[in-house]
């Protein structure tokens, strides 16, 4: 399961991440920007999370 959060932290005071919910570092992995909070329009600066083993499974 991959979770999209990129405006995690525009929208809300209160970011959240599916990686909070017990048990989803074994199954989720989180792509998130860096673009969108620090209003860098046009860049490309983003993150994997997740579990270390699920990330590289992916790559």
């Amino acid at each position: 399961m991959v979770n999209d959060n990129p405006y995690s932290f525009v929208l809300t005071d209160k970011p959240q991440s599916i990686l909070t919910i017990p048990g989803a570092m074994d199954i989720a992995m989180e792509l998130n920007s860096l673009s969108k909070s620090f209003n860098m329009a046009g860049w490309r600066v983003g993150m994997l999370l997740g579990n270390e083993a699920n990330i590289k499974v992916g790559s």
